[in-house]
């Protein structure tokens, strides 16, 4: 599926732009520097790899077709609700590196949504348990991203999702940020310096071991919105690279309109189908989650959402900033915009499977 825009009009990551405050960054995505390529042979050898390559075949193989039909899907109350803060987190990006922070975001919605299942993972019969982090790895995004990173094979900046999908479904998946001694690799914080310690240089063999044990189990490709609604209604994270932009203001109700180009990854972290929002807007809305921190502003409430507001988690949710104490209303998250369906149709958008996590813990009290 084509990008909207060529690719003649986006430039490559300038060298000398290494490490920028995130403000600096946006302004090079603006201007038309080239986080996310357009490289479809990646995107080629990604689809021919996997067993299962089209989306809409396995939601139809696997019963779950249309099980999002005018819902309001929000899987990311589940991730703010695990790790309250982890969303936009402390900084937003230092470098090109936005398909890495796409990819960790997807994953990371992925490996929460498992956990709060609650089943057997059916490839390793494994249930799976929150990971400890600090309180600083949560700031910084639960996961790391430079790891993700280090594995794209060249020192520029910029990458392509094709290629992402593959390396956290091969090589490199779910790393929890902490400092990895045994490694020689401290991924407590996120920085953009770290993110280019390692390019056409491999990581340590002992760090490529450890990213290994927690692969994304598998990744396709999504071709229709109302795959993407399916995918995340069943607690599957997604990842998307493409070259629209937005507008950095919402509306009351959150919502951006189509502005601008960037060449850019981000995740999908909800989808509302319910019949007055396609009464309103002409069609459903999908939210996307950016990287660049607190970067727009405007509303964050969901139109309509107080009543879907359990009263048991009221008070919780209020507390990790999920609902508007003001309204009742959940809010999506800071950083984070709704949009029509369409606008995002153009775009390359990979779903994850099957997280593989950490084992369950059982807390066993000597009474």
């Amino acid at each position: 599926m084509p990008w909207l825009h060529k690719p003649r009009l986006f430039q490559d990551w300038p060298q000398d732009a290494k490490t920028l405050a995130t403000e600096k960054v946006i302004e090079l995505y603006k201007r038309g520097f080239a986080g996310a390529k357009y490289n479809p042979e990646a995107k080629e050898r990604f689809l021919s790899q996997q067993a299962r390559p089209v989306g809409e075949d396995i939601a139809h193989e696997f019963k779950f077709a249309d099980s999002g039909k005018g819902k309001l899907v929000v899987p990311f109350v589940h991730v703010l609700e695990m790790f309250p803060g982890c969303w936009p987190g402390r900084i937003g990006q230092e470098r090109g590196d936005c398909v890495s922070w796409g990819s960790r975001n997807g994953g990371l919605t992925t490996m929460v949504c498992d956990i709060v299942g609650g089943l057997p993972d059916p490839t390793t019969g494994k249930v799976e348990g929150k990971p400890d982090v600090s309180p600083e790895g949560i700031a910084d995004g639960v996961l790391s991203t430079e790891a993700i990173y280090w594995y794209r094979g060249y020192n520029g900046d910029g990458w392509d999702c094709g290629s992402a999908a593959n390396v956290v479904s091969k090589t490199c998946g779910l790393v929890v940020r902490k400092n990895y001694p045994e490694a020689g690799v401290d991924l407590s914080r996120y920085s953009g310096s770290n993110g280019g310690k390692y390019g056409s240089k491999k990581p340590p063999a002992e760090f490529t071991r450890l990213g290994a044990q927690h692969l994304i189990q598998a990744a396709t490709e999504l071709s229709t919105s109302e795959a993407r609604r399916d995918f995340l209604f069943n607690g599957f994270g997604i990842l998307d690279c493409g070259s629209e932009g937005w507008d950095d203001d919402r509306d009351q109700w959150g919502v951006s309109q189509r502005q601008g180009n960037w060449s850019h990854s981000m995740s999908r972290i909800a989808f509302d189908d319910r019949p007055f929002i396609i009464q309103k807007y002409g069609e459903p809305l999908e939210c996307e989650l950016n990287s660049w921190a607190r970067f727009n502003r405007g509303g964050r409430d969901i139109e309509r959402s107080a009543e879907l507001v359990p009263a048991h988690k009221k008070e919780l949710w209020i507390a990790c900033g999920i609902v508007n104490p003001a309204t009742g209303n959940i809010m999506i998250p800071e950083g984070s915009f709704w949009s029509k369906s369409s606008t995002f149709n153009r775009r390359d958008h990979f779903a994850f499977a099957g997280a593989v996590g950490w084992e369950a813990k059982t807390f066993i009290y000597d009474l």
